[in-house]
């Protein structure tokens, strides 16, 4: 189990227990299938992005997802869980432009293995500090670090 935080930002609160985030909340509103993603919006403002296997993480890749996004809701999510787990390689400027667009959300990029850790690691190094981001290996870990308060 690796857990990796953007070291610009110290989550000073714990992790709450799995389990007690409001589960009656977290129902699906609505999905989408893009080249490369699926995207799940959950009722508790929740976007889920799982990349296809193989995907190379693009600004144009972003934007298509933003852009889904945005011609299905008003807001902007709150929060975002991304499964990097599919991501063979990446932009460089990606980073960026992803922090921009999710400056003021809390994000948890889920992997599995050393592979993702390295890449969750390097992505998330190019973050500003003031994205809250955080990368683990479990899904229940990811949940419960959106719920943070």
């Amino acid at each position: 189990m690796a857990i990796l935080e953007n070291p610009a930002i110290p989550v000073t609160a714990p992790a709450p227990p799995s389990g007690t985030h409001p589960s009656s909340a977290h129902h699906v509103q609505w999905n989408a299938s893009l080249p490369y993603a699926a995207l799940t919006y959950f009722t508790d403002d929740i976007l889920e992005i799982v990349l296809d296997p193989d995907t190379r993480f693009s600004t144009s890749l972003v934007f298509g997802i933003v852009n889904e996004f945005s011609a299905r809701c008003e807001t902007r999510a709150g929060r975002v869980l991304i499964d990097i787990s599919g991501i063979t390689s990446m932009e460089n400027d990606v980073a960026r432009v992803f922090g921009q667009i999710t400056a003021t959300m809390r994000v948890a990029l889920l992997g599995f293995g050393p592979a993702d850790r390295v890449l969750a690691r390097f992505f998330m190094r190019k973050l500003d500090s003031k994205n809250s981001c955080i990368y683990v290996e479990e899904r229940q870990q990811a949940l419960d670090f959106l719920y943070l308060p």
